[in-house]
């Protein structure tokens, strides 16, 4: 058993797999912050429309919070530019 593993621990590759992230396109990177701040817009609907203590309003605050993936995906993007440009 111990020399079973051993051999399969040496006969790994030396670095994992790429990542699906890496095909993405700037037309597909578009499409997911428009669908993601899209979605903050109608939770901020939902939240300002909904009661107080409710689920709605619940659900309307944790759409709401998707804006931040989105804004820090645009930052990675515009400092990608900026040291592609600089270099």
């Amino acid at each position: 058993m111990v020399g079973h593993a051993r051999r399969r621990l040496l006969s790994r590759p030396a670095c994992p797999p790429a990542s699906p992230m890496k095909d993405v396109t700037s037309a597909r990177r578009q499409i997911i912050m428009a669908t993601l701040l899209g979605l903050a817009i109608v939770g901020a609907v939902m939240r300002y429309w909904a009661p107080n203590p409710s689920a709605t309003r619940d659900i309307g605050t944790l759409m709401l919070v998707l804006w931040l993936p989105a804004v820090g995906n645009l930052i990675s993007f515009a400092v990608r530019e900026w040291h592609r440009r600089r270099s």
